[in-house]
């Protein structure tokens, strides 16, 4: 301050609330060289095989019907962990379906949908001579908008696949995250106020499991209660209020001024 004499005060513009950890971030939004805090299993990369073997167990328990299948594919390189764990807790082979190209990033944080849709054609090729007349298992590690989704299955199809199962290592993601992935509405979520049949078929997938919160936190290894999961359930650590909730939430809150 430029006035020696005057003495700096500061507010609390939010109550106290405990610190969560991002379950997303554990499924999404890691590298598979990340250090785990989680639990002593090492890596992201361990992590999401679990993932990927919690939800081919629930498959084999019979809550879902398991995919008929003759091979599993990764959506590289966000599902190659979990397509890994998930092709030996199956046991079914695994194999490179899909090539992407290395200088395309992220493409569902574009600013807008022309954008993502030209990255979107850039991002991946399949490979004919793999998928061609093979039922294919998909696994991804989480949906958001649904375009790369379907335009994989679009390709996949297109390259002779004869059925394309999908399979996620998260939960459906059906509200926006506010403190940290760049995500817009509900409204443009593709899980938001459909069901989970309604969603393979928007996708065009012939069929479609994702692993579910409780098999999240099994595969993570600590409780919900230290976790954000507001992606998932729409339980925001900051409150149910829209000043609490809203993406610019914390660009709108009022400048606290210093005592002069």
């Amino acid at each position: 301050m430029s006035d020696q004499t005057a003495a700096a005060t500061s507010s609390s513009v939010i109550g106290e609330t405990p610190i969560t950890l991002d379950a997303l971030e554990r499924a999404a939004a890691k590298t598979p060289d990340d250090v785990n805090v989680y639990r002593e299993l090492g890596y992201a990369y361990e992590v999401s095989k679990q993932y990927a073997k919690a939800l081919a167990a629930y498959e084999k328990g019979g809550t879902l019907a398991p995919a008929e299948a003759d091979l599993v594919i990764a959506v590289p390189d966000s599902g190659n962990p979990a397509a890994n764990g998930f092709a030996r807790a199956s046991g079914l082979p695994k194999d490179d379906g899909l090539i992407k190209n290395r200088y395309v990033q992220r493409t569902f944080i574009q600013p807008g949908q022309e954008l993502r849709k030209h990255g979107l054609r850039m991002k991946f090729n399949p490979l004919p001579e793999i998928v061609s007349g093979q039922r294919v298992v998909v696994v991804d590690d989480s949906i958001v908008r649904g375009n790369t989704t379907r335009q994989i299955i679009g390709m996949l199809r297109d390259a002779g696949a004869r059925e394309v199962h999908l399979r996620i290592s998260a939960p459906p993601i059906r509200y926006p995250c506010h403190y940290g992935v760049d995500m817009s509405t509900s409204e443009e979520m593709i899980a938001h106020d459909r069901t989970v049949e309604e969603i393979a078929t928007e996708l065009g997938a012939d069929s479609l499991a994702y692993l579910s919160l409780e098999g999240v936190y099994e595969a993570i290894g600590t409780p919900r209660d230290v976790h954000c999961d507001a992606c998932f359930t729409g339980d925001y650590p900051l409150g149910d209020g829209d000043g609490a909730n809203g993406k610019f939430a914390l660009e709108q809150l009022p400048v606290v001024q210093g005592a002069r």
